[in-house]
């Protein structure tokens, strides 16, 4: 179980998270929702050691994640941060085989198990065909699905994902979130975050992205404060007066799922 207990998070001298306590737990695609600045980025950053947090406590199976040695973590927790860059000229393939690095030793070559694992989410992610081309050469929504092959190449327990399809067109996405919620069901673990569902057409693509989790939460705005979950999308913005229609419509969104077994050093 990845959990927080009163989290705080400040960055530049400001505070950005406060009160955060959440429990993740196996089988299920996760969905974390709220307007802009509310601190949904920062959160995800946290939940993967990526940045410190000032107050309370970010736990991998009761174990604080300060104690976890680096590369056990990274074969738990895997991050896919939203437009991830990549500066080198590499081929698709070599991009997705960085994934398995946790799993190898120093200098070690990759065995057949790992290029077994690569070849699966090339498919996976739709990016097989293109697997000897230069990253570098890629549209925005061909790269991205890289880097989520990427990170799915290390099987992590829980893959935190921020905007997992922003950028993917219609069928991409409902690809994307099919895979994440198959890979929850069968123990390997993902999160993502979404946007704000401000607009009318806004709050329909919010709508289909969240019918896509198992779990929802949502963050308040100003200073991240940790708001009650509500189970019926069409409560979120209801301060604001925007339904949220029920229908399906063409652009899911971003999420978490977990599970799995733990990986021990």
């Amino acid at each position: 179980m990845l959990a927080t207990r009163q989290l705080e998070v400040a960055l530049g001298g400001r505070t950005v998270l406060t009160d955060v306590t959440l429990s993740l737990s196996g089988g299920t695609v996760i969905g974390l929702i709220g307007p802009n600045g509310a601190g949904k980025t920062t959160l995800l950053r946290a939940l993967t050691g990526i940045i410190p947090e000032d107050a309370g406590v970010i736990t991998l199976d009761d174990r604080p994640l300060a104690g976890w040695p680096r590369r056990t973590l990274a074969r738990n927790i895997t991050y896919v941060a939203q437009d991830a860059p990549c500066s080198w000229p590499m081929t698709v393939r070599r991009v997705v085989a960085l994934g398995r690095l946790p799993h190898l030793q120093p200098w070690q070559q990759p065995t057949p198990a790992d290029g077994e694992a690569i070849e699966e989410v090339l498919q996976q992610a739709d990016v097989l065909f293109l697997d000897n081309r230069n990253i570098l050469t890629l549209s925005g929504g061909e790269r991205a699905r890289v880097m989520l092959a990427c990170a799915l190449a290390g099987g992590p327990r829980f893959l935190v994902a921020d905007e997992a399809v922003a950028g993917l067109d219609p069928a991409h996405q409902l690809q994307v979130m099919a895979l994440l919620r198959a890979r929850a069901k069968a123990g390997a673990g993902h999160r993502s975050e979404t946007g704000t569902g401000r607009r009318r057409a806004g709050s329909g693509r919010l709508a289909s992205r969240n019918r896509q989790c198992g779990r929802r939460h949502r963050l308040g705005p100003g200073r991240g404060r940790w708001l009650r979950r509500r189970r019926r999308l069409r409560l979120v913005r209801q301060r604001r007066g925007a339904r949220i229609p029920d229908r399906f419509d063409s652009k899911p969104f971003s999420a978490v799922s977990a599970g799995g077994t733990p990986s021990r050093n």
